[in-house]
């Protein structure tokens, strides 16, 4: 669309003006691309990343990053339009609910607030907005990419905030999103209060003509089953004072746009993902920021990195940070030159998985996987032995005999290497949910909320004299929910807590393994209240 007036067609147009404000000069330019144009008005984008090249890598990265360019071009042009007409009041952007067209924090400096449009599947089930691809029965992946967004925006936003929250959908999107009921309002709201939101526009809480499932019709007459729910919502909402909440996680996981802009990181990522199956809360940590830091950092990206990024890692861990690394790290820049500031080591070999199960120790902690493994002949600082152990599969007998003989192996795995008041781990091992818990007790990490039942998330939140435990429960079914809580936070026996949408309060013995057993209905959840 548009591709004529953009320049990324026959003719040249603004896409060679972006080109001309980045390389300065064509020599540059060829440089980089492995080309030779005479002049920008030659250039051509690559809008597909089909061509595994280094230097069509960068040319389809100029395109991403021009995209953010043009948009923000715009944008200065409207916010400056209206400030010339004496428009003094505070002025927002909002931006689509994926990072792959604006760049979120760019719009920041532009404008006084942005915000994002969230439009989730009927409780976040049906197709990716990002992919179009149907979710599997069971699977969490939108519901983890919502969460995702609102992470990303605590990162740089004046105020989390979402400019336009789904209040009922658009004629034609309705046959995608499915009946938005009751249940899935409450849902996505408390989902979004677990993820750290401070507030959001409901949009439209009125139908219009091409409007559908708002709780109050174009008549104006009120549903009353909807009506309830938002009314609940803005009641808890206020009584709690979400935007004077603390969030309480001690784990961060690194963010980079322009990789996730790419494509170039799997949607379905499994750090993510494992973070999100071992139900640990955390913040993401922008690689061109350095906002937000915790003690232990995850990487979460490509194998290129720009050098300043790799700058504020490597100041991260000079710092006391501790930098966690699986099977994947920035040992190029992002012109895809070698840079590897962190002197991160390779491996010499990399074994297979196949029928493999290995051990893993970890200081006093043990983790068993299956998964292909980095072998090193040496390694700096402390080696992570991983062991391989005996195969159970009892369905092939003659295969089970030949890998037995495998039994007891080792391998050099990774290494942990102290720099500065920090540290450095690489793991050559695919992450766990067991493996991810056992690190942050090797790291003496303390993790507030955790949940030990599969599909509930958590998320807890210090308030005036109390603390508010966030409880989501993203299965198709009922469960009676066990989670644990921080015994350093919570140092005392019996608290009194309150579930503020059911009303009632209790009083609970943590006990020694400080648990909390909690009945949750199907796609639902709660907000307890629990007095210090």
């Amino acid at each position: 669309l548009y591709e004529q007036q953009l320049g990324i067609d026959k003719e040249p147009g603004v896409f060679q003006q972006f080109l001309k404000e980045r390389y300065t000069n064509i020599e540059k330019l060829n440089e980089f691309w492995g080309t030779n144009y005479k002049s920008f008005d030659e250039c051509r984008a690559l809008t597909e990343k089909v061509i595994a090249d280094d230097r069509y890598r960068r040319r389809y990265l100029d395109f991403v990053e021009f995209r953010f360019w043009y948009v923000n071009k715009y944008a200065e042009w409207v916010v400056n339009k209206y400030k010339e007409k004496g428009v003094n009041i505070p002025i927002y952007l909002n931006t689509y609910p994926a990072p792959d067209i604006q760049n979120w924090r760019q719009l920041q400096q532009i404008a006084d607030i942005v915000g994002i449009d969230c439009y989730p599947i009927a409780e976040f089930t049906g197709k990716s907005f990002e992919t179009g691809k149907s979710f599997e029965t069971g699977k969490s992946f939108e519901h983890r990419k919502f969460l995702e967004h609102i992470r990303y925006l605590r990162t740089f936003a004046k105020v989390t905030y979402m400019a336009e929250f789904e209040a009922g959908v658009w004629h034609g999107y309705h046959y995608a999103a499915g009946i938005l009921r009751p249940n899935h309002y409450k849902f996505i709201c408390l989902s979004a209060l677990e993820a750290g939101v401070a507030g959001w526009n409901w949009y439209m809480l009125v139908n219009r003509d091409n409007w559908y499932g708002s709780p109050i019709n174009e008549w104006g007459r009120r549903r009353y089953e909807l009506l309830d729910v938002f009314k609940k919502i803005v009641d808890i909402f206020n009584r709690i004072n979400v935007p004077k909440l603390d969030k309480i996680t001690n784990t961060s996981v690194t963010f980079d746009i322009t990789h996730h802009a790419t494509g170039w990181i799997d949607a379905d990522d499994p750090i993510l993902s494992r973070l999100y199956e071992a139900d640990i809360d955390y913040e993401f940590f922008d690689v061109e920021t350095g906002k937000i830091k915790k003690p232990i950092l995850f990487w979460v990206g490509c194998q290129w990195l720009k050098r300043e990024s790799q700058g504020i890692l490597l100041r991260y861990v000079e710092d006391g940070g501790n930098l966690v690394f699986f099977k994947n790290f920035p040992v190029k820049d992002d012109n895809f030159i070698d840079f590897n500031l962190l002197d991160i080591k390779l491996p010499e070999t990399i074994t297979t998985s196949y029928f493999k199960k290995i051990e893993l120790k970890l200081g006093e902690y043990t983790t068993t996987l299956s998964s292909s493994v980095f072998n090193y002949k040496s390694v700096p600082g402390k080696p992570i032995i991983g062991t391989q152990i005996k195969w159970t599969d009892h369905t092939q007998e003659e295969m089970g005999y030949l890998i037995g003989l495998q039994t007891g192996r080792k391998f050099i795995v990774g290494y942990h290497q102290k720099v500065g008041k920090g540290s450095l781990m690489v793991l050559g091992v695919d992450p766990t949910p067991d493996l991810i818990v056992k690190l942050h007790k090797f790291f003496g990490i303390d993790i507030p909320s955790r949940s030990l039942t599969p599909n509930v998330t958590t998320a807890l939140f210090k308030g005036s004299n109390c603390y508010y435990l966030v409880v989501v429960n993203n299965g198709q079914e009922g469960k009676a929910a066990e989670i644990v809580l921080s015994k350093n936070l919570f140092t005392k026996k019996n608290y009194q807590v309150e579930d503020l949408f059911k009303g009632n309060s209790w009083g609970v013995s943590f006990g020694s393994k400080g648990l909390l057993s909690i009945p949750l209905d199907r796609k639902s959840g709660t907000i307890f209240k629990i007095k210090v």
